[in-house]
This record gives structure tokens, sequence and C-alpha cells, in this order.
């Protein structure tokens, strides 16, 4: 009897990435067609500094340069309170649209403090 043994991949998507008021940092492309994923996604982050980030996912299916959708806001005004725990620390699950490729963009957006990003995504 065959089994399909689902495996969940880590990928560091940030390790400690600064991120300057007002700038963005996106992520290293990451090649979805190479993970065979069931279309389960998640992310742990842990934030620090003063400033307030939104995550997004930009997708491709033409291996051109990633781009947002309508739909690619992952989550908003994360800060080094953020989590249940209020320290920044957090695992979400995000649900894309199926792509090729994806990148994860942070974006600085309090305009005034910087904050730095350490981020795992996990995919099944």
């Amino acid at each position: 009897m065959a089994h399909n043994f689902n495996v969940i991949e880590p990928i560091t998507i940030f390790f400690g990435q600064f991120i300057a008021a007002g700038t963005t940092s996106t992520s290293s492309v990451i090649k979805l067609k190479d993970l065979r994923a069931i279309g389960f996604f998640s992310l742990d982050f842990r934030v620090f500094g003063s400033g307030a980030l939104t995550l997004e996912y930009l997708l491709s299916n033409d291996g051109g340069t990633p781009f947002l959708t309508s739909t690619s806001t992952i989550m908003t005004g994360l800060t080094s309170t953020s989590g249940p725990d209020n320290n920044g620390l957090d695992l979400i699950p995000f649900t894309p649209t199926t792509a090729i490729d994806m990148t994860i963009r942070a974006t600085e957006t309090s305009g005034a403090s910087s904050a730095t990003i350490t981020m795992t995504m996990a995919v099944q």
C-alpha cells in the first residue's frame, strides 16, 4: 500500500531584516511549483523596533516579476507589541491564490519609525 506523506517545508523569508521608516523589503522569489504544496501556508514572525508593518504576498505564473493581486494583503499593523502575548511574536495562516512564484513584502507604514523582522513560512 502506497503512502502519501505531505511534507511541511519551512522557508526563511526574512532573518533580522531592517526596514527603515516608509520603505519596503521584498523576499527572494519562492518557487511554489517546486514545493508540491497542497495549499496550506503559515508565517511565523517576530517584529522589533518602533515601526508598524504591512505584510503582502506577490504572485506570478509566467516566471516574471511577482506582482500584487487584489487579495495580496496578509496582515497590517504589525508591531513589536503584536501577537497574543504582546511581544511581536505570532504565527498566522494565509491563503494565497495558486501561482508558480511568490514573494513576501514587508512595508513599514508609520513613516516615522523603523522595524526589524524575522519570518519563516511553512508550506504544505
